[in-house]
């Protein structure tokens, strides 16, 4: 008999009315009646150092090659900044580190797109 997954969707929502902003942190778990975790979709469980100033480090996964594109989107502004580009990842989890000083202080969303999937997170710049 073949194992049955089970997914379930949970959400963190954290508003610390002392600071601006809000973070949601949405994760998916994975579980079996044998355990066994199937593969996640990449950029899904993507995470970054939030908040965030002079560095924003990346967290992804990438389950199979593809075409990944990163930006950081100011909420305020609308202002699209292209942290990677590339046509070529290959399969694996990856540490990004980008030097974001220039970047003016504020919320962004980070989007991440991988082989035409858009992903995003929510991110605040200190």
């Amino acid at each position: 008999m073949r194992a049955r997954c089970k997914v379930y969707k949970i959400k963190l929502t954290v508003d610390n009315t002392e600071c601006p902003g809000s973070d949601v942190h949405e994760q998916l778990l994975y579980t079996t009646d044998d355990c066994t975790v199937p593969p996640s979709p990449c950029c899904y469980e993507m995470a970054a150092l939030n908040p965030f100033s002079d560095h924003l480090m990346i967290y992804y996964n990438a389950p199979e090659n593809g075409a990944l594109n990163l930006a950081l989107i100011n909420l305020l502004t609308g202002t699209t900044t292209l942290l990677f580009s590339s046509n070529e990842v290959t399969t694996g989890f990856y540490q990004q580190d980008f030097l974001t000083s220039s970047l003016p202080n504020s919320n962004y969303t980070l989007r991440a797109i991988f082989n035409g999937s858009v992903y995003t997170k929510n991110i605040l710049k200190l």
